[in-house]
């Protein structure tokens, strides 16, 4: 039950991905050729904003010139105390007007990508999370505290069975669940599911964030109320005030989807260790999620799945030692080699196979040991040739020259894009 919903989850988030870079591209390129299309219609603003800025009196003297020979009128730069640009245009301003309108409409169409897949991210995780909900109180349904709740004559008339009855409430109770606050979501898996939900401390604020923006867009047209405020974490609360309108920006989507995809798998897993501690297919979602992320270069996100993995003792060992490498993989590129080697500097890989003992090492560039034993490894097959050419763990060894030389003596031709 639990890889049937956690793949459907896995393909709405991947379907989401495939749409948002689909789409975008298509748009920003529309929009540079309206941007393209309206240069000279700008010219005006470009100017004026030079001459705004001009150091000294000859240069506003030439710009003057320039602007006169493109704008019947002038065009005054006011700059707030927020730094926000806007201008005062007296003349005939049509030509600014169409640029701008046009221009408005493709940076709106963009703008409604980013928002639209937003809300969709969120419908797909309420969707998720009632699964996980409704596979826990369906097994556990004492947990749902529905024994003390009642039903009319008319209610019960339309059950068959006790187990409808119980299901209908079970059902009521979800629907309640979600409808309040992601605060709310998260005291209901602690309390009911009796998880800890460790790994959501450093993503708690952003994620309640997120949710909350969701609620804004949809039902406030994105504009910061004081309901907004009272649910976000103050770090975040200082970066707005009424009535000031919220947008969704590419990094900022992209950032919503990685962090809820990364919890709510890791809020599953956490449930499936409960109920089913011995699965191994458990580890395999779990490696697949670090290695997904650490392909991205999101170190964060990366970390955290692996460092889920390595303390779930009920996984095989090979697994656990692999997410260990990638944790401190994430941490070589997060804090710097330096600090990175005081955490496995010391470590003694030598009770473990020659791949980790090689991988280890090339966390601590010990080239000529992994150069070494490269040959062995293939020669065996414990390392396939796309995997030495892609596992990032090799990254680095893979731009020596040294390793060049390997690989063209081993006619290893698999294609890989370099950093």
């Amino acid at each position: 039950m639990f890889r049937e919903f956690i793949n459907e989850f896995e393909e709405n988030i991947t379907g989401l991905r495939d749409f948002v870079e689909l789409i975008d591209p298509l748009l920003a390129e529309h929009h540079k050729k309206i941007e393209t299309a309206n240069v000279k219609n700008l010219e005006p603003l470009s100017i004026a904003i030079q001459r705004h800025f001009a150091e000294d009196e000859k240069e506003k003297q030439d710009l003057d010139d320039k602007f006169k020979e493109v704008f019947d009128g002038d065009i005054k730069v006011e700059i707030d105390d927020d730094k926000k640009i806007s201008f005062n245009i007296k003349g005939d301003s049509t030509s600014l007007n169409e640029a701008f309108e046009s221009m408005g409409k493709t940076q709106a169409q963009i703008q409604l990508l980013y928002k639209n897949s937003l809300i969709s991210l969120l419908s797909s995780v309420e969707w998720y999370f009632s699964q996980i909900l409704h596979f826990h109180f369906d097994k556990y349904p004492d947990n749902a505290g529905i024994n003390k709740k009642s039903l009319t004559l008319e209610d019960l008339k339309t059950f068959e069975t006790v187990r409808d009855a119980e299901r209908y409430l079970v059902d009521q109770k979800i629907e309640s669940i979600l409808r309040g606050s992601f605060k709310d979501w998260v005291l209901v898996l602690k309390n009911d599911l009796n998880l800890k939900l460790k790994f959501l401390n450093n993503y708690y604020d952003d994620l309640t964030e997120i949710y909350q923006r969701r609620n804004l867009l949809v039902h406030n047209g994105g504009k910061v109320n004081s309901i907004y405020l009272s649910k976000i974490s103050d770090s975040h609360k200082s970066e707005f005030k009424i009535d000031d309108k919220l947008t969704v920006e590419k990094e900022y989507l992209e950032n919503a989807i990685d962090q809820f995809h990364l919890i709510f798998i890791l809020i599953a897993s956490e449930l499936w260790q409960k109920l089913e501690p011995e699965s191994e297919y458990r580890g395999k979602y779990l490696m697949d999620l670090g290695y997904d992320y650490l392909v991205k270069n999101n170190w964060t996100v990366s970390k955290t799945a692996n460092e889920f993995l390595m303390t779930d003792e009920k996984m095989p060992v090979a697994s656990r030692t692999a997410a260990q490498l990638n944790s401190w993989l994430c941490d070589k590129n997060k804090v710097g080699k330096e600090k990175a080697l005081e955490l496995y500097k010391d470590v003694d890989y030598s009770d473990k196979s020659l791949l980790f003992q090689v991988a280890l090492n090339a966390l601590k560039d010990e080239q000529e040991f992994c150069l070494k034993n490269f040959g062995q490894l293939l020669k065996s097959e414990d390392l396939l040739p796309e995997d030495l050419m892609t596992f990032p763990i090799f990254e680095e060894i893979r731009q020596e020259e040294k390793f060049k030389e390997f690989a063209k003596e081993n006619d290893i031709m698999v294609e890989y894009n370099a950093k």
